[in-house]
């Protein structure tokens, strides 16, 4: 009877050699969007719907229960969905990462009775998601806590009436609620891949150390950036970083461990809440096996017997790592490229690939998330 072991080495041995056939372009080049402009995540551009000056109802002891249990049907809604619906802050407000779409008061207490009307749930309370330091900034109160919370706010005749668990309610005049909400906006500047060799792709990469590094994704705006990168000589040691430009244009590390994080947007939306998350590459590095290249040597052994790698090929080592159903070999000397994919059946065939867009194209072909930061990107 084989061993675990025997059975490992017999399904790498049948290797097959083809050529990927570049299809699903637009597709690959939706992951490798630090390579071209026109590639680029675009920048929100959902208009957010806030009340513009005062309602002509009056603040009563009605409305403020009913404000109260609205509060406490959005925590419900919040601590039942936040994980799978990836909620974060767009703006100030509830916002699905999942669905790419605002989450409104009217959604939130559709059903629920809070003694609300539908009508002044949909024109007059708003969902908030900020940091109760934020609304301390803004009325001019002490108020420490840096974790983003959930404020029910109901537009009255006097002015936007703002509760939460973390604070005492408070009144906000109209302009203190548009600086409220000011306070998250995206709006710096457009999102752009600087190219290596610019002096914004250089600053960004001494600024995290990662200059010399294969770089997976880079992509800024005139405030934060986000960067994804290894070395060659090290492919399993991933880095995810992000950066924010100070008053005096010096970028900075603000997050310097992404890779480690269950779901890194959401970390970074509590940690910058006025991040533009179209900073961040589609894939969570979390979620994927880990990077493992102590199994790469005997498969590059099996390729050199198969004569698919020869002494010109080998003359200069390799780049070369798997992760998942994948392993990813790239000569150094001569810049050949070899995409495995370990089958339905275990067994581990290989296929010639002429460059990234080509192997991202075959790893979608084969899985809907695919761990695409195990190729070599430059």
């Amino acid at each position: 009877m084989e061993s675990n072991e025997e059975k490992k080495s017999r399904n790498i041995i049948p290797i097959a050699i083809c050529i990927i056939v570049v299809i699903a372009i637009l597709a690959a080049a939706y992951f490798v969007n630090h390579k071209d402009d026109d590639m680029l995540p675009e920048s929100s551009d959902d208009v957010v719907t806030m009340q513009v000056g005062a309602s002509d109802i009056a603040l009563t002891d009605t409305n403020k229960a009913g404000l109260q249990k609205a509060l406490e049907e959005a925590e419900s809604y919040f601590d039942e969905n936040k994980n799978e619906l990836r909620l974060v802050t767009e703006y100030g407000f509830l916002y699905s990462y999942k669905n790419k779409a605002d989450v409104p008061a009217s959604e939130i207490l559709k059903d629920k009775d809070t003694g609300l009307t539908d009508e002044e749930v949909s024109k007059l309370v708003d969902i908030i998601y900020i940091r109760p330091s934020d609304m301390g900034i803004v009325t001019g109160q002490d108020i420490k806590d840096n974790s983003l919370a959930l404020f029910a706010v109901l537009n009255t005749k006097d002015g936007y009436y703002a509760i939460s668990e973390s604070t005492e309610p408070v009144m906000l005049t109209g302009e203190q609620y548009r600086n409220l909400v000011m306070i998250y906006s995206l709006s710096h500047g457009d999102i752009r891949n600087p190219k290596r060799g610019d002096a914004e792709n250089t600053a960004v990469l001494e600024a995290c150390s990662m200059t010399g590094y294969d770089i997976k994704h880079i992509a800024c705006d005139d405030k934060y950036a986000v960067v994804v990168g290894n070395m060659v000589d090290a492919p399993s040691d991933i880095k995810h970083m992000a950066l924010v430009k100070g008053s005096d244009g010096q970028w900075s590390v603000v997050s310097n461990s992404l890779e480690k994080e269950k779901d890194a947007v959401m970390y970074i939306n509590e940690k910058c809440p006025d991040m533009d998350l179209g900073l961040m590459p589609l894939y969570n590095i979390a979620d994927f096996d880990k990077i493992n290249t102590e199994n790469m040597p005997d498969i590059i052994d099996k390729l050199k017997s198969l004569g698919e790698i020869n002494d010109e090929d080998a003359a200069k080592g390799y780049y070369a790592c798997s992760c998942g159903r994948f392993a990813y070999v790239e000569c150094l000397a001569t810049g050949k490229k070899l995409l495995g994919l370990i089958g339905d059946d275990g067994t581990l065939q290989f296929n010639k690939t002429e460059g990234t867009e080509a192997s991202i194209s075959y790893m979608l072909q084969n899985q809907e998330d695919p761990p695409v930061f195990i190729l070599k990107f430059e």
